[in-house]
């Protein structure tokens, strides 16, 4: 709780988001309601990250449980999981940022054969709300057919690349579409082993670069 609010202080003024882990906050109204309002304070958006499977419940009623008072809470959704399209639907109204991920956790009731069909089929359900929808991915067709889609629905969007990761070709595809790209940087105590599961569980990671750079298709 206090690294967030150092956090949020620090970038007072700025446009940024404070993406939250609840979770290690217990949950806690009291707690998760003192950070939405530091955030205010100073300017900031909060996001609430995607978690496990286990965590999905309590975390979608944090966000609906601030948003009549904090109504730019967001919160992360992963395409991979059966669930968020109807958590989607649930929030397509709202006024909460939704941001889209692949998902780093399996969906227990099994994964989708087609990941990026998976992440179009989330991309479509929140297609035409007023709300902003940020596409967080380094797949440049991906990223590509996800913000046309809803450009021409008329929904705000931004593309987001994870500090560390290759995204040259990605961010070539925002400056295309016009679209803001915004940078997802970790922090904290727990950013170095997050980097390093990272690269350890991406031995492609070079080859990867060399085609971000190269210019070169995905496999």
């Amino acid at each position: 709780m206090a690294a967030y609010a150092r956090v949020a202080q620090r970038a007072r003024g700025l446009d940024l988001s404070l993406s939250v882990k609840a979770p290690p906050l217990r949950f806690d109204p009291v707690s998760l309601r003192e950070l939405a309002q530091i955030a205010r304070q100073s300017g900031l958006s909060l996001v609430f990250d995607a978690h496990g499977p286990q965590d999905a419940d309590e975390t979608l009623a944090a966000v609906e449980r601030l948003l009549p008072d904090f109504p730019d809470t967001g919160i992360v959704l992963p395409a991979r999981w059966q669930r968020s399209v109807a958590d989607a639907a649930r929030l397509r109204d709202s006024s909460a940022p939704v941001r889209l991920v692949r998902g780093e956790w399996p969906d227990p009731a099994g994964d989708a054969v087609d990941p990026d069909a998976a992440y179009l089929t989330l991309v479509e359900a929140l297609a035409g709300r007023a709300a902003p929808v940020a596409i967080a991915t380094h797949r440049p067709a991906l990223a590509d057919r996800a913000l046309a889609l809803l450009r021409n629905a008329g929904t705000p969007c931004s593309l987001e690349q994870l500090r560390g990761l290759p995204g040259r070709r990605c961010r070539a595809v925002a400056r295309g579409q016009g679209v803001p790209v915004r940078l997802y940087v970790p922090f904290g105590p727990g950013w170095i082993p997050y980097a390093l599961d990272r690269a350890l569980a991406r031995p492609y990671l070079l080859a990867w670069l060399w085609r971000d750079w190269t210019g070169r298709a995905d496999p």
